[in-house]
């Protein structure tokens, strides 16, 4: 019981709490028992995972309330793992603020051609990921590999510069993800008309999909690739392959190593730049009138079947009518803002919900359990299998699933606790035990109801499959505590096994802690012989050296 309270506090840190640590928006405050600096290190190891028992504690505590979901939520908001979320969500309520604000000031589109043009956006906006997903899976070959060298032409589209022509400066491999450096080209005074905040780039995007006859949806539109006025370029680091609309076969004969050396002067010594090798480059990428993309053959099934969803894709982009419009690129851009600006307000709007917090999922699919084996009723209430479990310091629907399937009713007191002893042993390797055919057929028992709750975790997706679940269990020691249960002497026990002396004191202590607790539970059941029964169990074990006064402690 009281590990479970020590787990509760360090998760959930409720108000009120004498120990552990609580996070609030105004303040912190810290206790001496942890610091906010150790925080990180020694609590989030126990916050990895949420587990029945901790579901149980949570519903004994919430028994009271009104709305028991509710009083989880603000538990596991307050949580150590959910801190960091806590201090970004300052953050999402000012930028929501702002997009409220900016949403006021914008009119959706009026137009009897452009009414769908809405749609339009979303499904570019889909045809944008897929084209993405496909050049990453498409350019990830040794092949192409080979091609991407300093000198080589590419077409690039990101959010900045939709399919701009550009020239690799330089190509290297950081944990196994191929990144590239990269000068593109573009007209000048290009930057100053892109706003960040708008998703301008990604609206410039979605208006090259127009699958009209005359323009293929996956291929860029060349007239794009050079400026009609006074080029200028920019450098582009860390440009990933799904950033790649294609590969060309032109290369450029400038000397890159001298460009990259020059670009380098530019950073560290802008007054004394020469500018004049950029702009021998930037003269022989304009110069690149008809671009030919190299063509790669799709014969991997995933590919062929993610090159099936881009042409399904194309075929739903050439439905729109919003394309015939005069003043369609006014219009999308019109609308992309409108739809930006919503789409991040639903963000904002999850990243503020208790949806977003990192445990929920799993909570709720952990109280599915819960219910399935019955410890919960109706509103989520305690049932008596559920207080039980509440009275458990350890394997808590393991004990109280024995316990009301009647497990230890005919099993003598001494094979009880030698069966019991699997839940407290932890040592992996040792010899096999020698077990009689009753403490056999209750091990069998033991791990056929405990194959019970592993089925429940199944059925409702917690847990993949069921392969594992016996390595929880150690029966190593059965042979040796049914010996000692008996009655037999610490040394003669000790012939029966390898396992070191001081591990096996350890189990025999901890597993009358076992046995305490399922007597507690036999009082909260109303089981007076059962009681009788653990308390029996409970001196069978508790003599001679195993439970000595320490020399080291009195």
């Amino acid at each position: 019981k009281e590990n479970v309270d020590e787990f509760l506090e360090l998760l959930v840190v409720p108000p009120g709490f004498p120990r552990g640590m609580e996070f609030t928006e105004q303040n912190s405050v810290t206790s001496d028992r942890i610091t906010e600096e150790e925080a990180p290190a020694k609590i989030k190891d126990l916050v990895k995972k949420l587990d029945e028992a901790m579901v149980v504690e949570l519903e004994k505590k919430a028994s009271e309330h009104p709305s028991t979901k509710q009083w989880y939520q603000r538990r596991v908001r307050g949580s150590f793992a959910e801190h960091e979320e806590q201090i970004k969500s300052r953050g999402y309520k000012k930028e929501r603020e702002k997009l409220e604000k900016e949403l006021q000031q914008l009119e959706p589109v009026k137009c009897s051609i452009c009414r769908d043009i809405d749609q339009f956006y979303m499904d570019g906006m889909i045809m944008v990921e897929l084209e993405r997903e496909f050049r990453s899976r498409i350019l990830d070959t040794p092949r192409v590999g080979k091609l991407l060298h300093p000198g080589r032409l590419l077409v690039i589209s990101t959010a900045q510069f939709p399919y701009h022509l550009a020239v690799i400066l330089a190509s290297q491999i950081r944990a196994e993800v191929r990144e590239l450096t990269l000068v593109v080209l573009h007209e000048a005074n290009y930057l100053s008309g892109i706003s960040s905040d708008t998703g301008e780039g990604w609206q410039r995007s979605v208006g090259l999909l127009k699958c009209s006859p005359g323009v293929n949806c996956r291929t860029p539109n060349t007239a794009l690739l050079r400026p009609s006025e006074e080029p200028d370029f920019a450098l582009c680091n860390g440009v990933l392959l799904q950033d790649i609309a294609a590969v060309l076969q032109d290369k450029v004969q400038t000397d890159m190593e001298g460009i990259r050396k020059n670009l380098q002067q530019q950073k560290y010594n802008p007054r004394n730049w020469n500018r004049t090798p950029v702009d021998s480059l930037l003269r022989e990428m304009m110069q690149v009138t008809r671009p030919s993309e190299i063509k790669y053959e799709v014969n991997d099934m995933e590919r062929v079947e993610l090159l099936e969803k881009v042409e399904k894709q194309c075929a739903v982009m050439s439905r729109f009518s919003c394309t015939n419009c005069c003043s369609y690129d006014q219009h999308l851009d019109q609308a992309s803002k409108l739809l930006y600006a919503k789409l991040q307000l639903e963000r904002i709007a999850y990243s503020l919900s208790y949806e977003s917090l990192q445990f929920m999922p799993e909570f709720e699919v952990r109280v599915k359990v819960l219910r399935r084996l019955r410890y919960l009723g109706s509103g989520d209430q305690l049932k008596l299998k559920g207080k039980a479990a509440c009275a458990m310091s350890t394997s808590e629907l393991v004990i109280t699933e024995l316990v009301f399937d009647n497990f230890f009713k005919d099993l003598a007191v001494e094979a009880m606790v030698a069966i019991l002893s699997c839940m407290v042993f932890q040592q992996k390797r040792c010899s096999e035990p020698e077990l009689t055919p009753e403490l056999e057929h209750a091990k069998e028992q033991f791990l056929k109801l405990a194959h019970k709750i592993v089925e429940a975790e199944v059925e409702e997706g917690l847990r993949a499959n069921d392969a594992d679940f016996q390595e929880q269990f150690r029966f190593g020691l059965v042979e040796v505590v049914w010996r000692w249960a008996k009655g037999e002497e610490f040394s003669a026990i000790m012939q029966y096994t390898d396992v070191d002396e001081g591990t096996i004191v350890r189990c025999i202590t901890r597993l009358d802690e076992v046995l305490r607790c399922i007597k507690d539970v036999a009082r909260i059941v109303g089981d007076v012989d059962f009681e009788s029964k653990m308390e029996r169990a409970s001196l069978t074990i508790k003599r001679d050296i195993v439970f000595a006064a320490s020399l080291y402690v009195q």
